[in-house]
């Protein structure tokens, strides 16, 4: 496993409140349009991202253990452009983005860490996403 993955990074650091979304079973974690301020990291299980135009459904990835989602409209503050669902166990830590940007804010070194290792998972996943095309 890279350096750059998100497991690396201090996850000892992020601020209490974060919430564990436990065992969920055939659900629908995030929808699309749905306006996020929270990162997601998944602890436990695998889920499949798809984004839904003009009626139909195309799968996107599927991510596991030591992945994030939500990262997208956590940085810009935006609504979600892709469905996050769990089609079996699966256990998701759900990061509040007011407390994780507090840290971002107090402590550089992990803003600079943190950042890198999101702009590593998004370049990831754009090749990812461009050989579906």
């Amino acid at each position: 496993m890279s350096d750059d993955n998100i497991v690396n990074l201090d996850f000892d650091k992020v601020p209490d409140g974060q919430q564990a979304m436990g065992g969920l079973v055939l659900g629908n974690l995030t929808g699309e349009d749905q306006v996020n301020d929270s990162l997601y990291f998944i602890t436990d299980g695998r889920v499949r991202i798809e984004r839904a135009e003009n009626g139909e459904t195309t799968q996107l990835a599927e991510i596991g253990v030591a992945s994030i989602f939500g990262e997208m409209s956590f940085l810009e503050k935006s609504k979600i452009s892709a469905s996050v669902i769990a089609d079996g166990h699966v256990v998701v830590l759900k990061i509040f983005g007011v407390g994780l940007d507090n840290l971002i804010a107090e402590d550089v070194e992990f803003g600079q860490r943190f950042y890198r290792s999101i702009a590593v998972t998004l370049s990831r996943r754009l090749r990812t996403t461009n050989n579906l095309v």
